[in-house]
């Protein structure tokens, strides 16, 4: 597949050898998830969905994180329940991307608590719903609400699935055609997957064997995978960052993207907030991104690269994954 490239850009206090009066800097450390003291973070699984819309009942959108590429959506404040989720993708092999492995999450889901899930949506707030599926089957209301299937139980798992399954046929949850799809799900897990001890693992083959009935679930496209990655590698992040300045005093600061006519090399005096652009390839994982880094000149004068003080990135082995800095100051305003 064609190789695509995201682009983050961020504000940074950039730190170079020799870039202040006496040779020294103040680093800043860059965190792209940062997050209010106040919000509240969302987690919506059929298997992990991606690029969901995720709306509370005054109708106030939730932000995604990890450039769409993570189940986990965040509210400023406290939402209003219900909440509902809406679209996107299912990261059926659990590999964090998009592949013509997954699908698209083709039904609507709603939850009364933080998160969001088939079994969540099959009772919503209904008591006597809850109260059946606890009744007869080992699924507990803590279960249901308090936790993602996939890191639940094995019963969650099977339930979840059954439940899309009912969602998508309009099974009522007392119904015959109810019962007939716990025992058809019972039957794939017991002649497959019994021997399965890891729960997330179980979950992920359980949504793939689901996945070969077309009738169950909608297979994502290829043209519509490079449309995402396309889509994706033409936006920009503004993280709020912080830092401690030469006076021990913490600051706090953000700024939107603006295009920059031109472009500085390392060389040039640099002791003020620069806008910079760092270039990873698409196919790198980049949940949890947060680096910590000094900018150092090279002996020539030419552009600088990235010395690692602080890379906690999941899945970047290697600095090196991090290539093509542009450093760009803004034209005055």
């Amino acid at each position: 597949m064609k190789q695509t490239h995201i682009y983050i850009s961020s504000i940074l206090s950039l730190c170079f050898l020799g870039c202040g009066p006496s040779g020294s800097c103040e680093s800043i450390n860059l965190d792209s998830n940062t997050k209010t003291q106040n919000s509240v973070d969302i987690k919506v699984e059929r298997g992990a969905v991606f690029m969901s819309t995720v709306v509370d009942a005054n109708g106030t959108k939730a932000s995604k994180n990890n450039l769409g590429y993570s189940n986990i959506y965040t509210f400023p404040n406290q939402p209003i329940y219900p909440i509902s989720a809406k679209g996107g993708y299912i990261d059926i092999d659990g590999n964090g991307k998009l592949t013509r492995d997954d699908a698209k999450l083709d039904i609507d889901m709603v939850s009364y608590s933080n998160i969001i899930s088939p079994l969540t949506t099959i009772v919503k707030d209904n008591n006597s719903s809850i109260e059946y599926l606890t009744k007869n089957y080992n699924i507990s209301r803590s279960d249901i609400f308090d936790k993602v299937p996939s890191k639940t139980s094995i019963d969650t798992i099977l339930f979840s699935n059954i439940a899309y399954i009912a969602i998508k046929n309009s099974y009522k949850i007392d119904s015959d055609e109810f019962t007939q799809t716990v025992t058809n799900i019972k039957d794939i897990y017991n002649q497959k997957f019994a021997d399965i001890k890891d729960l997330h693992q179980l979950s992920i083959l359980l949504e793939q064997e689901l996945l070969k009935d077309k009738n169950i679930t909608t297979p994502i496209s290829e043209n519509e995978i490079t449309s995402i990655e396309n889509n994706i590698s033409n936006q920009t992040i503004t993280p709020i960052i912080s830092g401690t300045d030469k006076n021990n005093t913490t600051t706090t600061q953000q700024q939107s993207y603006t295009p920059f006519s031109k472009e500085y090399k390392s060389s040039d005096s640099v002791n003020s907030i620069w806008n910079f652009i760092i270039k990873i390839p698409i196919d790198k994982d980049i949940d949890n991104f947060d680096i910590g880094t000094t900018l150092v000149r090279n002996i020539d004068g030419t552009k600088g690269f990235i010395l690692s003080k602080g890379v906690s990135p999941v899945s970047l082995v290697r600095p090196a994954a991090l290539s093509e800095l542009h450093l760009q100051r803004p034209e005055p305003q």
